[in-house]
């Protein structure tokens, strides 16, 4: 089985990661995001080219090569995380071989297509000029530069099953064995985790939430605005954010997923753990709180109430979105104010 723990951008997926490592018999791999799969030029947007091309050959011309470069920064980073990259550098190697079904030199169309160098240079005085004139010349097809090497692939039979192996390969090369239940990090969209799940063999995936106000003033304050990823410059676009990821979108429906909130972590740690564990078959927790320790985690909930400067935003976003609030009420404010913190969860770190 491969669990695929997922959220929406520190929204507590790292508190169900730790919780997890608590059992000896998964293999939790969260020294790096597995995003090789649904980010853009990953393995999902390699799928929708090859499988369902637009533009003739064009759709794996460049698709190809894109994934290639992400591929080859993925095992660069699994690298320096103590991974195998030269091994997934082999796994590329093997994957493209298996879909590609043509190969010759053409000008690399995955670039930018505007500009002096690609408009002049490329198109006009070497496609036109100097590359027909060398080739008569030698009798030979012109290999050197604007030109590369470029790929077809349309419609192959056997995307998802390379596909597979290829992935197999490379969450071995970050250390998981394919005889253990293997969980990866952000391996799915947490929009839509089910995007993914065709290139891994009996995939689960869990997503993480997070209380608006918490997340949006955590993000201003803990994190120093560095997660850029959101609009935080006024609350709201930041509203327009929140709902857009989560009204409608796939994540809420669908086998294979299971939706927990970092609040309910943390308040009501028996039920929602219970969840987890009744949701992948396992059994009781034989190291509760070595990792994921809800008394250290209950200080990175309700900090919109540290922060009065912050009152006015905070107001507007619970008036626009009163459906995702996590109900503070209901349980005893933590004694004492603790640190914020990002990153491990529980005593083992």
């Amino acid at each position: 089985m491969i669990v695929g723990v997922c959220g929406f951008g520190n929204t507590g997926s790292s508190a169900v990661s730790d919780y997890l490592k608590e059992f000896e018999d998964l293999c939790v791999l969260d020294n790096l995001e597995f995003g090789i799969i649904c980010e853009p030029d990953g393995l999902a947007d390699l799928a929708e080219r090859l499988l369902r091309p637009k533009m003739r050959n064009l759709d794996s011309a460049v698709a190809l090569l894109r994934y290639e470069r992400k591929c080859r920064d993925f095992a660069a980073a699994c690298r320096i995380r103590g991974g195998d990259g030269d091994r997934i550098l082999r796994s590329l190697s093997a994957f493209l071989d298996s879909v590609t079904q043509a190969r010759w030199y053409w000008r690399d169309r995955s670039e930018p297509q505007a500009g002096f160098v690609n408009t002049f240079l490329k198109r006009r005085l070497f496609a036109r000029r100097i590359i027909p004139l060398a080739e008569r010349l030698t009798g030979r097809p012109w290999t050197g530069w604007p030109r590369i090497r470029v790929g077809m692939s349309v419609m192959p039979d056997n995307f998802y099953e390379a596909a597979c192996e290829h992935v197999r390969d490379m969450i071995e090369a970050l250390g998981g064995s394919p005889d253990r239940t293997v969980v990866l990090d952000q391996p799915f969209g947490a929009n839509d985790p089910r995007a993914g799940f065709p290139f891994f063999r009996d995939p689960r995936a869990i997503v993480s939430d997070r209380d608006p106000r918490d997340l949006y003033v955590f993000a201003l304050t803990a994190l120093r605005r560095s997660n850029s990823y959101m609009p935080l410059e006024s609350p709201a676009d930041f509203i327009t954010y929140y709902r857009a990821l989560r009204q409608h979108q796939p994540y809420l429906t669908g086998e294979g997923i299971l939706r927990v909130r970092f609040e309910d972590m943390v308040y009501d740690y028996e039920a929602t753990t219970a969840r987890i564990r009744d949701f992948l078959g396992l059994g009781e927790d034989p190291r509760p709180g070595l990792w994921f320790d809800p008394a250290r985690s209950v200080h990175n909930t309700r900090v919109f109430t540290r922060f009065p400067q912050y009152a006015d935003a905070v107001r507007e976003i619970e008036e626009a979105l009163p459906e995702y609030l996590f109900d503070f009420d209901s349980y005893p404010p933590p004694e004492g104010r603790g640190p914020m913190f990002t990153g491990r969860t529980g005593r083992a770190t």
